[in-house]
C-alpha cells in the first residue's frame, strides 16, 4: 500500500463523527482548505500532537477545518473526544476504508498515521509525519491560511 503524495488529489470521504453526525471532506473544503488528520489512541506522537490539532481547530476554525480520523474505530473515537475535550471533528473510520484510500495502514504491531494540508480544490498540500509539532501555527503547515 503507498501512501499519497504532494500534489494528488485528496479522496473524498463522509464518515460519523462521535457525536453522530456525518461530516465530509467535501463539506469542509467548501470552507477553505482543510487538515486531515489519521490517528490512533495507541501511537505516542499522535497523543502529543492532539492538543496542536486543538489549538489549530480553534485558530483556523472559520476556513480551516480538522477532521481527525480515528484508527480505533467509533467507541474509542466517541470516548477520545469525550474525555480530551477538544474542538475538532473526531471522526470514525469504522471499515477502514478511508484510511486504505489515503495509504494508511494499521497492524497489530505498527500504525502509520499522519497529516494532510489539502487544499481548497481538494489537493494534498504535504505530508506531515506525527511528531510534537515545534509551533501553534497552522501557517506552518498551511501559507495560506489565515487565523480568525
Amino acid at each position: 500500500m503507498s501512501i499519497l503524495a504532494a500534489g494528488a488529489p485528496a479522496p473524498d470521504f463522509t464518515l460519523t463523527d462521535a457525536e453522530g453526525t456525518p461530516s465530509s471532506l467535501a463539506a469542509a473544503l467548501g470552507r477553505g482548505q482543510a487538515l486531515v488528520v489519521f490517528f490512533s489512541l495507541d501511537c505516542r506522537a499522535c497523543d502529543l500532537s492532539y492538543l496542536f490539532w486543538d489549538r489549530m481547530a480553534d485558530a483556523y476554525a472559520a476556513d480551516c477545518p480538522v477532521l481527525a480520523i480515528s484508527l480505533d474505530g467509533s467507541v474509542a473515537a466517541a470516548a477520545f473526544y469525550e474525555r480530551s475535550g477538544v474542538s475538532f471533528h473526531v471522526l470514525a473510520d469504522e471499515a477502514g476504508t478511508t484510511a486504505r484510500a489515503y495509504g494508511i495502514e494499521r497492524s497489530a504491531n505498527r500504525v502509520r498515521s499522519c497529516q494532510w494540508p489539502i487544499t481548497g480544490r481538494g489537493t494534498l498540500i504535504r505530508i506531515v509525519k506525527p511528531r510534537y509539532p515545534s509551533s501553534s501555527r497552522l501557517s506552518d503547515l498551511m501559507p495560506s491560511a489565515a487565523p480568525v
